[in-house]
């Protein structure tokens, strides 16, 4: 008897809410002008450059320098969905890595009383820690974000 087991797969999502209209926070994620006032994880860990071509199926590079380590991290990947001022969906595979840990990242920008909110689900992790790791990360650009575009609290 051949059985396929079907892997568990991870997702992660971070929800958060900004005080500034919604097309100005979607403005932010399509341009790399834009982009490179805000993609890092931290101090230590700041983009060291950006390539996009922001529509469907176009491709982007995303580089962040760790700092402390002298190391270049490059992610890679395509834009599957957008809808202005609402999704943006793209694959996200790091070039050190292998197709096969490849995972998709998608934002979903909602309008609220207030302002905006945006919600960021990664999903198809197949490892546990590979969510974890992640995790951390996307909180650190979510908190960067957030000093361009007050979060209410």
């Amino acid at each position: 008897m051949n059985e396929h087991l079907k892997q568990e797969e991870y997702t992660l999502k971070i929800k958060t809410e900004f005080k500034a209209p919604l097309e100005s926070l979607f403005q932010a994620f399509t341009t790399k002008e834009y982009m490179a006032k805000w993609w890092s994880v931290n101090d230590g860990l700041p983009c060291s450059f950006i390539e996009m071509d922001f529509k469907i199926d176009g491709a982007y590079r995303f580089g962040m320098k760790d700092l402390e380590k002298n190391m270049e991290y490059i992610v890679a990947g395509r834009y599957v969905e957008i809808i202005p001022n609402s999704k943006i969906s793209f694959t996200w595979c790091w070039e050190h890595e292998s197709k096969e840990k490849e995972t998709l990242v998608t934002f979903d920008f909602t309008p609220t009383k207030s302002g905006s909110e945006l919600l960021l689900t990664h999903t198809k992790f197949k490892i546990e820690a590979d969510k974890d790791h992640h995790t951390q990360g996307w909180s650190g650009i979510m908190e960067t974000l957030s000093k361009f575009f007050e979060p209410i609290a």
